[in-house]
């Protein structure tokens, strides 16, 4: 069951649509009756554990998997005028609490045959650093649209450098990169539960850590750095400056539900992405969103690059005809390194992303998508195709 029109309202086919698929109100009664304070419940304890047997690691539940991003970097000590490398070809949440801590992101292209963030670019410009203060004190990397970048060889290098690794793992919850579970491939990963996402809680985040101390301390700075002890008039004690960033229980809750048929929700993904790339993959001009070798692709959000010579018109034209006609389609996201609020920000590479952002086009992806809805945004794609 669809449930809301996407995230601008007016377009019949919604680019990311919430789907409910039956349980939900049922979890949801229960939070709300079984609860004499909403933000507190037995949901959260039960959404964590399910996370963490579904990745093997140790899970903290925030209220955004933008906060997460930002727990994670103070968890790991980056602070102001530190250096952070952040994958350029990604949403703003990837990159804005580097700037909420006053830290310096330095932005790394994309690698043309993954679309996700270069390793062999980065090396270099790792390599070409001549001091210790210019290696960054963290990467953000970034499972883009529900792919994988090249993990082992970032794993490799970032070892070498002593340079932990955040997983920005918001598309692909559920899937997996070479038999190892999304959100567990860095040093810390993040999910998102936003509304647009496979499963959602409406809103809400999830932090995974390989190591429980740093799972501490984010709860910790996330629930206003108070203290387990109350003095004798129970008055709360803080022992540091921190954020109100938990997860409430009524989200867990429908998270939790949602979590029930993950594999249903995966499956559908992937039948939404092989019907569209099967149709695509027969026009002239048009290349696929890749999957990485040995990649659980979750396909989160389907994207196809276009080349108008031989497609016959440009992305920006097929976004437009589509969107007068009720069908919710985007370019492939502006790169980070071109958007005005990082202007004077350094970057690394850079025309992989932006030829992207020129010649790609998202489609509508939400898990309940029909065959018919699909159907007719493939037949409106064939309508501007020149053979």
């Amino acid at each position: 069951m669809k449930v809301d029109k996407g995230e601008a309202e007016g377009f019949a086919i919604p680019l990311l649509g919430s789907y409910l698929s039956g349980p939900e109100r049922a979890y949801v009664s229960e939070a709300l009756t079984s609860l004499n304070n909403l933000s507190y419940g037995p949901h959260l304890g039960k959404l964590k554990g399910v996370l963490e047997e579904l990745t093997g690691a140790h899970v903290s539940l925030v209220s955004s998997g933008t906060a997460g991003i930002h727990l994670a970097l103070l968890a790991l000590g980056v602070k102001a005028g530190d250096r952070v490398a952040v994958a350029s070809h990604s949403f703003i949440a990837s990159c804005s609490p580097v700037i909420q801590i006053g830290a310096e992101p330095v932005f790394v292209d994309s690698d043309p045959v993954s679309w996700t963030l270069d390793p062999v670019l980065f090396e270099g410009w790792l390599r070409e650093q001549k001091c210790e203060q210019s290696i960054p004190r963290a990467l953000v990397v970034v499972d883009l649209f529900g792919n994988f970048p090249d993990f082992e060889r970032l794993d490799k290098l970032c070892s070498e450098f002593n340079i932990p690794i955040i997983e920005d793992a918001a598309h692909a919850l559920g899937g997996n990169y070479k038999g190892r579970p999304a959100g567990a491939l860095g040093d810390l990963g993040i999910f998102s539960l936003n509304g647009n996402k496979i499963v959602t809680g409406a809103t809400g985040g999830v932090v995974i850590a390989r190591e429980k101390r740093l799972i501490d301390r984010i709860d910790f700075l996330s629930g206003h750095c108070k203290t387990d002890t109350e003095n004798s008039l129970g008055e709360y004690v803080h022992a540091e400056v921190g954020f109100n960033y938990r997860l409430n229980n009524l989200s867990a809750a429908l998270s939790l539900a949602q979590l029930t048929d993950l594999e249903e929700r995966k499956e559908r993904k992937r039948k939404i992405a092989e019907r569209y790339r099967t149709a695509l993959e027969k026009m002239n001009g048009v290349e696929n969103m890749p999957v990485t070798p040995g990649a659980n692709h979750t396909f989160w959000l389907n994207c196809f690059r276009i080349n108008p010579l031989e497609f016959g018109v440009e992305a920006a034209t097929v976004v437009r005809s589509l969107r007068s006609q009720g069908i919710e389609a985007k370019l492939v996201w502006k790169p980070l390194h071109m958007q005005p609020a990082f202007s004077g920000c350094s970057s690394v590479g850079g025309s992989v992303s932006e030829l992207l952002n020129r010649c790609g086009v998202c489609l509508p992806s939400s898990v309940g998508i029909t065959g018919r809805e699909q159907d007719r945004v493939l037949s409106a794609i064939e309508a501007l195709h020149v053979r």
